[in-house]
């Protein structure tokens, strides 16, 4: 308020003259905020900046829920039915590759679905020992299609002893050899129901390091090194070898 030196009429801030007997106000008694004096901002006036900040914060916040459900979901794995049969012809074409990369003589071999899936069902999944946050894989399988693999795991995410969640992660890529390695160049990958993109998965990683963990100490990792061609096709996976040319 800025008082009239005349009447000692109260007029409010922004008036020139007296409100009741029309003297002219003395406005260098004005003070701006920052020396104590009142803001000429009406009450109720809109804050944008406020408005705007709030806005994002729950933007945000609905971002972070929608992803910490997303990665706790575990979708339905296929079923697959395999039989002893399978992992006794696995073992077979394997011992016949292994035979042939000895002897450097070509063999072109296929492992149906069934069978890669029998032999997997053998493996003993060791649970790996921390006390921070451990992640731990239960159950395996993979899955073939033309020029495409997906490895599925299904595992728990522990937190010591105190908290335990179970854990869907799937990993799509193509098989090959390049350079006398076996690669498994990535496409995709979900955790739970959230994909993961392939320019995520080629810059950082995020998911390629668990399963050459899981995979990379196998025999037959070896033999897939030493192979010509290793292809994916329909519920299948195509492995040949062929020797080099004599000189």
């Amino acid at each position: 308020m800025l008082a009239c030196p005349k009447c000692g009429y109260d007029n409010e801030l922004g008036r020139i003259f007296c409100h009741q007997c029309g003297q002219k106000l003395d406005i260098n008694q004005i003070k701006p905020p920052s020396r104590g004096g009142k803001s000429l901002r009406k009450k109720g006036t809109l804050d944008v900046g406020k408005i705007i900040g709030w806005t994002l914060r729950l933007i945000l916040l609905g971002a972070l829920v929608w992803l910490v459900y997303s990665i706790a979901q575990v979708p339905a794995v296929k079923e697959l039915a395999t039989t002893d049969a399978d992992l006794v012809a696995f073992y077979k074409k394997r011992d016949a590759l292994e035979n042939a990369i000895a002897l450097k003589r070509p063999v072109e071999l296929t492992f149906t679905q069934a069978e890669v899936n029998r032999f997997i069902d053998t493996l003993k999944l060791e649970k790996p020992e921390g006390r921070g946050l451990v992640l731990a894989a239960t159950d395996l399988q993979l899955e073939f299609e033309r020029d495409a693999a997906t490895a599925i795991i299904v595992g728990k995410v522990s937190l010591g002893t105190s908290w335990e969640k179970q854990l869907y992660i799937s990993y799509t890529g193509t098989p090959g050899v390049a350079d006398g390695q076996f690669v498994f160049t990535p496409v995709t990958a979900r955790i739970g129901t959230l994909k993961v993109p392939r320019f995520v998965l080629e810059r950082t990683g995020l998911v390629q390091g668990w399963f050459r963990q899981l995979f990379g100490q196998l025999e037959e990792k070896r033999l897939l090194d030493a192979s010509s061609k290793v292809q994916s096709d329909t519920q299948a996976l195509l492995i040949s070898h062929a020797p080099p040319p004599k000189p």
